[in-house]
């Protein structure tokens, strides 16, 4: 119903109430000596205002719903349908707008624990029964273990739900489950996880299709519903019931699951129904008030405009999709959306979702595939905030990432080059990249992230945009709350290894060598390497530091450096220095050039001053 219609109506109604007045008031002149009429007439006059205003307020309020984008917290259940259908409650001819089933269900409602297969059929609990025979009311054992009755008319909308509609089209399409929909419990109580939605055909041969409230289908859990009573209200039968989510049948993620199908012309006839199923092993509540529900369906058909996101694992050990984990986006309005990894995910990373075209902001998040719920531990998220023109996300690591169609990625790795391994200490302390960028809807961003921290060769690693060339470091406790050492405004040029060799100083390259000690020398003591250009007079210490167990202790050149390095083992309490060494290598083996790896093999000189061994090459 248009908005222009409505006014055209109201005012159509203020001339009659104009014209009503008028003669009300010549009624009273006329047969004021009459108090049984005159009682009667205001009594009538009354109850027509009173009719008028109900109108107005009931056709003002259907207005609210059916233009408002949001459902206020009052409106605990509501149905809702897109474009491309028409839909109607009950026995009235509503238009298109959402159904606000608070206004069917009866003073006191409350969810009941009961069971059912499909929603059809729904048995309710009485007593438990005793192998003396006794039925006796008891709490807290088995659903399975009492005695039950089946449902009447009075429990409707009183202890569980039932919600009669029909769905029309004037083309014939298939109906699915818009991705806004959802089942939430606002209060936290575990009981919801107990809740079923059931959505029946009511033409011949129709089905009934159940869901819950978890996420995900991977969350689901088989429960043994009851099926069928004996007369005297023994369980003699149950099913076996995996219930399924509002994500399997959402239009764009699978389009093979089908709600329901409407021929061109046809009017369906529908259910749907809400209980509390007392089997599920969260339910462990008798009765959920309906102030703790907030469920909100739309159907939806092709009609619907969607757009496909897309979030690419672009961390540098590609872990997001360890342990099999789920991801989805939530987006501003608290609405869950599964995402698909790609069936080439081993090389190109990504997962994609459809999602409702409208939605401007979205969060990707990573859950814990074993936890059950409506609301899943969640181990990662993304704050993506504004999707923009772009339509695919690049996670870098923990928490960040940024909105590109393309990128183009530089790993940058910090190296250890302190005394003893210093950087990373007892204390596990992690390692934090800033910089700033800007992302594919050309918005400037700073980023603040963790880098990875990897064992060999004692290092920490992060992708970044290649184009980002002035960043910084902080080397923080393992809480990542508290800033112990800061390396500031770095210009690396077209570098990408970074040496710290002291708190606030270090200097960049793009080449590292190490040591094999494969003899293992090293002892109690540290390697250090001298690096030096004598044509230039440039050199330079540094510590060379490993926590792998491999024995590979890593030194990164300086650029000004062409192939000059003397390797020393020196007391680790101190910095290497000429002062505190120990041994070194022979100056016959300064010369490194194109090799990167030098393996001990053994001590040579006087009183084993020297460590001997040999060059070679190994990619990595």
């Amino acid at each position: 119903m248009r908005v222009s219609l409505i006014a055209e109506k109201f005012k159509s109604l203020c001339k009659k109430c104009s014209g009503f007045f008028s003669t009300l008031r010549r009624k009273l002149s006329a047969d004021s000596s009459d108090s049984k009429k005159l009682n009667k007439l205001i009594r009538s006059s009354v109850a027509l205002v009173l009719m008028i205003v109900l109108f107005i307020t009931v056709t003002f309020s259907w207005m609210i719903n059916s233009f408002s984008s949001k459902i206020t917290n009052s409106n605990y259940i509501t149905i809702d349908a897109d474009a491309g259908l028409q839909m109607n409650y009950g026995e009235e001819q509503s238009p298109d707008g959402s159904i606000n089933i608070n206004n069917a269900l009866r003073e006191g409602f409350a969810l009941h624990e009961c069971s059912s297969t499909d929603g059809r059929t729904i048995f309710f609990p009485v007593a438990d029964y005793a192998s003396s025979g006794d039925k006796n009311f008891v709490t807290n054992v088995n659903t399975t273990d009492l005695v039950f009755r089946e449902a009447t008319a009075n429990d409707k909308n009183t202890k569980y739900i039932s919600v009669d509609f029909t769905l029309s089209s004037k083309d014939a399409t298939d109906v699915w489950l818009s991705s806004q929909s959802y089942i939430s419990c606002t209060s936290g109580n575990p009981a919801a996880n107990a809740i079923r939605v059931a959505f029946i055909d009511r033409s011949i041969g129709g089905e009934s299709t159940v869901f819950d409230n978890t996420v995900d289908t991977n969350y689901s859990v088989a429960n043994n519903a009851v099926k069928t009573i004996s007369t005297t209200g023994l369980m003699s039968e149950t099913e076996a019931c995996t219930p399924h989510t509002f994500n399997e049948y959402t239009y764009g993620n699978t389009e093979e699951k089908v709600l329901f199908h409407i021929d061109a012309g046809e009017t369906l006839r529908a259910s749907m129904i809400i209980w509390l199923e007392g089997t599920d092993a969260d339910c462990d509540y008798d009765v959920l008030d309906v102030k703790d529900l907030n469920i909100y369906v739309k159907f939806t058909t092709s009609y619907e405009e969607l757009r496909t996101i897309t979030f690419v694992d672009n961390t540098l050990e590609k872990w997001v999709e360890d342990d099999e984990c789920y991801i989805y986006i939530i987006d501003n309005n608290n609405n869950f959306h599964a995402m698909t990894m790609s069936s080439n995910y081993a090389n190109d990373y990504t997962w994609t979702a459809s999602i409702p075209s409208g939605i401007e902001s979205i969060r990707f998040t990573r859950y814990n595939p074993e936890k059950q719920g409506d609301k899943p531990q969640e181990w990662n998220y993304w704050e993506a905030g504004d999707i923009g023109e772009c339509s695919t996300y690049y996670a870098f690591g923990h928490s960040a990432g940024m909105w590109t169609n393309t990128f183009s990625g530089q790993q940058i790795t910090v190296f250890d080059g302190t005394n003893n391994g210093w950087l990373r200490g007892s204390d596990q302390c992690e390692f934090h990249v800033a910089f700033t960028a800007t992302d594919g809807n050309g918005i400037s961003q700073s980023f603040d992230y963790k880098m990875s921290y990897l064992t060999e060769l004692n290092r920490y690693s992060i992708i970044i945009p290649s184009n980002v060339t002035t960043l910084s470091f902080k080397r923080m406790d393992s809480t990542q709350t508290t800033t112990h050492n800061s390396w500031t405004n770095l210009s690396r040029g077209s570098n990408y290894f970074y040496n710290i060799t002291a708190s606030g100083t270090g200097y960049w390259s793009t080449r590292y060598i190490y040591i094999n000690d494969a003899n293992g020398l090293k002892g109690d003591a540290a390697f250090g390497a001298y690096f030096y250009n004598n044509s230039t007079g440039v050199n330079q210490w540094t510590g060379m530091n490993s926590k792998s167990p491999s024995g590979y202790y890593v030194a990164v050149v300086p650029n000004n450096i062409a192939q000059g390095v003397v390797f020393t083992r020196y007391n680790s309490s101190s910095d290497p220095s000429w002062n505190n060494c120990y041994n070194q290598t022979p100056n016959t083996l300064e010369a490194f050039g194109s090799n990167n790896r030098f393996t001990t093999s053994g001590w040579t000189g006087n009183n084993n001053s020297q460590i001997n061994g040999y060059w070679d090459y190994t990619s990595e």
